[in-house]
């Protein structure tokens, strides 16, 4: 598996690289398709920070956790990866078998019950969050005026924004 471990605010020791590169290696046994990882180690106000991403196909799975100690931080990262992990394994077993059409239509939970249709109009990041929090949203899509791509701001669990974007 293919790991990259950045640290904010810590040194991130060779010690802590080579018990996430261990913990992280055990995603592998959930699903196949784990074959890379980004960890972000950081301390911030005493806690101490881990956020693990794993891109899959066709999805992005991230951990995150907040303690008193590193590598309880990272224990209970992989922790949430694991469990989302078996969740997306599930729903992507539902979706590739074919139900039984004798049997009445079970009721699909990951159903889209309700669908929007929006204007993008060209802005900057920052009025975009302007906008989320106008609205009292957690996240907003807009046009990135700068890079003529779709975007999405949200707020994180930490209080601050983030950024989404598509690659290139």
């Amino acid at each position: 598996m293919e790991l990259v471990v950045h640290g904010h605010n810590v040194v991130v020791t060779e010690a802590l690289e080579s018990y996430a590169q261990k913990k992280l290696a055990h995603l592998a046994r959930f699903w196949s398709g784990v074959q890379a990882a980004q960890v972000l180690l950081e301390v911030e106000r005493g806690q101490h920070i881990c956020e693990a991403t794993v891109p899959l196909r066709g999805a992005v799975l991230r951990g995150e956790a907040r303690t008193k100690d590193m590598y309880a931080a990272i224990d209970e990262a992989v922790a949430k990866l694991e469990r989302q992990i078996q969740r997306y394994r599930a729903r992507f077993e539902r979706t590739t078998v074919t139900p039984d059409r004798s049997a009445p239509n079970p009721i699909v939970r990951d159903e889209i019950v309700r669908q929007k249709q929006f204007s993008l109009k060209p802005m900057d990041p920052q009025e975009a969050v302007m906008q989320m929090n106008l609205l009292g949203h957690d996240f907003f899509a807009f046009m990135n005026a700068e890079s003529n791509h779709v975007n999405v701001v949200y707020r994180r669990h930490d209080g601050r924004y983030g950024l989404l974007g598509p690659e290139g």
